[in-house]
């Protein structure tokens, strides 16, 4: 689960982990938060001997060395897949990014900052193609994997006709690239599945 330090990304990712420990007995999971400024007040994960949690720290987008270092440290022998080296091996590994979720995007009326242009390309577009390539270099794309991003804003949905109706979420272009990402990660990793 890859979240970012901000709040309603990480209440997201808490409440996902929390999940699966609960229904997923023999489930592994590995929680890893970008963070790239102070990071305080938020929720703390429950305690778990089969989670671990890292933290990838530094620069927006990290690049993909960053992410290989923090899953090689992570990965021990309950998260490092078996070196069955068949692609059609049962092993399945899942993957949810949920780091784009909260983000500033600024105001619907006038463009984002330069600085919310690039925090948002580097949780969102950049953030997800870095993790392919870094689970591709642990070797890991032998075996299937399925990455789930969580995002917001990606398409205005109808409000069903009622005037009573909720006003949309507004829109946020700055997630769009990550509909591109989705179409192209899977044919350069073939046993790389993208929900989006």
């Amino acid at each position: 689960v890859v979240c970012s330090a901000v709040r309603k990304s990480r209440d997201a990712a808490v409440a996902l982990v929390a999940e699966l420990l609960l229904q997923q007995p023999t489930a592994n999971v590995l929680l890893m938060t970008l963070c790239t400024g102070e990071a305080s007040g938020l929720a703390p994960c429950p305690t778990s001997e089969r989670l671990t949690e890292v933290n990838v720290a530094g620069s927006t987008p990290a690049p993909a060395a960053e992410y290989v270092t923090a899953l090689s440290q992570a990965s021990g022998a309950t998260h490092t897949p078996p070196s069955s080296t068949s692609p059609s091996s049962a092993v399945v590994l899942r993957v949810v990014h949920c780091a784009t979720l909260g983000l500033d995007h600024g105001s619907p009326s006038c463009p984002p900052a330069p600085a919310q242009t690039d925090a948002a390309l580097g949780m969102g577009f950049y953030s997800v193609l870095h993790l392919a390539q870094a689970v591709d270099r642990m070797g890991w794309l032998r075996h299937q994997v399925q990455l789930w991003v969580l995002t917001e804003g990606l398409a205005e949905l109808p409000s069903g006709g009622s005037s009573s109706a909720a006003r949309p979420a507004a829109l946020r272009p700055l997630n769009a690239p990550l509909l591109s990402a989705s179409a192209v990660l899977p044919q350069e990793y073939p046993t790389l599945s993208f929900t989006l």
